[in-house]
C-alpha cells in the first residue's frame, strides 16, 4: 500500500538545500517523484515497509510533516509573484519573511497572504485571507467559516506583524466555538467580529480606501522569462509529477549559481528566480537531461 507524505512549505518557498535533504529522505524510503499541490506542499509517496523509515527520517531532519492527513494546511503566499507578475507596490520579500517568521504554531485553518497588486496568486482560497491594502504594512481580512463559501470582511486594517497573533486567535474563536462558526449555514459574521477585535491583543486600523482588486489575469507561468536584467524559469508537468532525480539537480544548480530559494506555485508547477544570463546554458543543459521542452521569453 502507498502512504501519502505532506510537506508543508509554508508561504511557497524553500532554500535549495532544504529541499535537496527532504528529496534524499523521500528517494531513501522508496519514492521517485514529488509533486505540488494548489496550496503550495510538497508530496510524495512510499510504501508500507518504509513507513517508519520516513517518520525517523523527517524527525531527525525536524522536517514537519504529515501521513495520509491534511489537518495543518500549508500557509498561501503571493511571494512567488513578487518582482515577476506584481506591479509596484509596498510588499515585498522581507515583509513575507517578517510575517511568516511570527506564526509559532501550525494553524488548522488555511490562511492566504496575497498582494492585491497581482492575480498570479487567488486571493480567498483560503479561510483568513489578508490582502495587502493600499496603506504601507496593513491588509485586509477576509473570513471564509470552515465549510461555508460566504466571504465576510473585516472592517479594520490588520498591521503586517499582527498577522500571525490575528490568525492564532480567529482560529481559536472558530475551534471553541464550531456550533457558531464551523460548518454553519448562517454564521454570524458580526458576532465573530466582535470576538476577535476584544480577544486580539493587536493594531487595527480603520479601512480607508476600501479593497480594490485587478481584474483576473493569469499569467504564463512556464519558460524562461526576463525581468531585472535576470531570468526567472517555470516549469509545469502535464502530469503533475517531478522527477527526484530533476529536482535534486535542480537544487544542486540553485547552490552552484547561488541561487538560495525555489518557489512553488498553486498551479501545482515551480518557478526558479535570479538565474544570470551567464547561468543559462547550464539550465538548459538540464532541461535537455531531462526532455523537458521550455517556451523562451518573448522579450530577449
Amino acid at each position: 500500500m502507498e502512504n501519502l507524505v505532506k510537506v508543508n512549505l509554508p508561504g511557497g518557498f524553500i532554500s535549495a538545500g532544504d529541499l535537496y535533504e527532504i528529496l534524499v529522505i523521500a528517494e531513501n524510503a522508496g519514492a521517485g517523484h514529488i509533486r505540488f499541490g494548489n496550496r503550495q506542499q510538497l508530496y510524495f509517496t512510499v510504501p508500507d515497509e518504509h513507513l517508519e523509515d520516513i517518520e525517523t527520517a523527517m524527525l531527525g531532519a525536524e522536517i514537519q510533516f504529515e501521513i495520509n492527513a491534511d489537518l495543518r494546511p500549508n500557509i498561501v503566499s503571493s511571494y512567488v509573484a513578487d518582482s515577476i507578475f506584481n506591479q509596484e507596490g509596498w510588499l515585498r520579500e522581507g515583509v513575507y519573511k517578517d510575517i511568516l517568521d511570527l506564526f509559532d504554531y501550525a494553524p488548522g485553518l488555511k490562511i492566504n497572504l496575497v498582494d492585491n497588486q497581482q492575480s498570479f496568486v487567488p486571493f480567498f482560497t483560503g479561510n483568513i485571507n489578508f490582502i495587502a491594502s493600499e496603506t504601507n504594512n496593513y491588509w485586509h481580512l477576509y473570513m471564509r467559516f470552515p465549510k461555508s463559501g460566504k466571504q465576510h470582511c473585516y472592517p479594520y486594517l490588520v498591521y503586517s506583524e499582527d498577522i500571525p497573533r490575528v490568525a492564532k486567535t480567529a482560529e481559536k474563536i472558530i475551534f471553541e466555538n464550531k456550533r457558531l462558526f464551523y460548518d454553519q449555514k448562517d454564521a454570524d459574521e458580526q458576532q465573530f467580529f466582535k470576538m476577535l477585535s476584544k480577544k486580539s491583543d493587536a493594531k487595527f486600523q480603520e479601512m480607508a480606501p476600501p479593497l480594490k482588486l485587478p481584474d483576473f489575469y493569469l499569467p504564463y507561468y512556464e519558460g524562461f522569462n526576463k525581468y531585472n536584467n535576470k531570468y526567472w524559469l517555470g516549469i509545469y508537468r502535464r502530469n503533475e509529477l517531478f522527477s527526484i532525480d530533476f529536482l535534486k539537480d535542480t537544487c544542486l544548480l540553485c547552490l552552484k549559481t547561488r541561487i538560495g530559494q525555489i518557489y512553488t506555485t498553486p498551479w501545482k508547477s515551480i518557478i526558479i528566480k535570479g538565474i544570470e544570463q551567464t547561468d543559462r546554458s547550464q539550465w538548459g543543459l538540464i532541461l535537455s537531461k531531462y526532455r523537458l521542452n521550455v517556451r523562451h521569453a518573448a522579450n530577449e
